[in-house]
Parts: C-alpha cells; sequence; structure tokens
C-alpha cells in the first residue's frame, strides 16, 4: 500500500501516515528478510490463484483447500482464505 501511495509521488512521510506507521518502522520492515510464511505464500498463491480460475471462479474456500491437496500440496484453510 505504502509503495502504491510513494509511486503518487505522495512521499513516505505521508504514504506511512495513512496507515499510522513511522517511516522509520516503515525501512526497519523493508530491510526485514520474508518470513517462511510470506515465502510459503508467495509459492501457494499462484495455485491457489489457478484453481480458482479453472473452477469458473465458483469454488469457495474449501474446495479451493481440496483441490491441491488432490495434487500432493499441503494448503491450510487459513492461506487460501487471506488470498480470497
Amino acid at each position: 500500500m505504502i509503495e502504491h501511495l510513494r509511486d503518487k509521488d505522495l512521499g513516505t512521510g505521508l504514504a506511512c501516515r495513512v496507515p499510522g506507521l513511522s517511516e522509520s518502522e516503515y525501512y526497519a520492515r523493508e530491510k526485514r528478510p520474508k518470513s517462511a510464511r510470506r515465502l510459503r505464500d508467495e509459492q501457494l498463491m499462484p495455485l491457489i490463484d489457478q484453481v480458482h480460475a479453472q473452477s469458473g471462479d465458483t469454488y469457495g474456500v474449501r474446495r479451493i483447500t481440496r483441490a491441491p491437496k488432490r495434487r500432493g500440496v499441503q494448503v491450510a484453510r487459513c492461506t487460501v482464505v487471506r488470498r480470497r
């Protein structure tokens, strides 16, 4: 979100005020390595999107969670919920 606001030439200070972050907190987060959860989510999100698209955008969380399991990929329900 902050990157989106910065792209509109609002500056980091103003962009950080919108979500209530300080500039130092924003830069500290930028330097921090990605967490294991975020890395796993980045791996799974294309698969979740693919399953949803193949269903004609009709599958809900329960079916989207089950479909990758049939392919041998474990996906937690909360991961699918974060995406939808």
